[in-house]
């Protein structure tokens, strides 16, 4: 089962995707983005973030954000919490099979 926020949360889980794709001028610069639109899910931007690994983007972005989750809890984004965005090796360097069971733990 997958979230779908719906308008007018869902313009604001496109806006933030949108902002992870613009080109930066500075590459070597930490990827960084919000605030965090109400209603975006950590899933949404982890698909944005590494489309082919959400749910390993998904488990490295919680844990370079913990202060972003209410109560620690991956599924209670904060609205306009600002992310850290891992670099790509890092997220690929996750073990997909650990990262499957933490995010199906986490969703139920």
């Amino acid at each position: 089962m997958t979230y779908e926020p719906k308008p007018p949360y869902r313009e604001g889980a496109e806006a933030n995707a949108e902002r992870l794709t613009t080109e930066r001028d500075d590459p070597e610069e930490p990827r960084t983005l919000g605030p965090i639109a109400r209603g975006a899910s950590l899933y949404q931007i982890a698909a944005h973030v590494a489309p082919r690994h959400p749910k390993v983007a998904s488990r490295a972005l919680y844990e370079a954000n913990p202060q972003a989750f209410i109560g620690g809890d991956p599924n209670l984004l904060m609205a306009g919490a600002m992310l850290e965005i891992p670099d790509t090796e890092e997220i690929e360097a996750g073990d997909p099979d650990k990262a499957e069971s933490w995010f199906d733990e986490v969703t139920q």
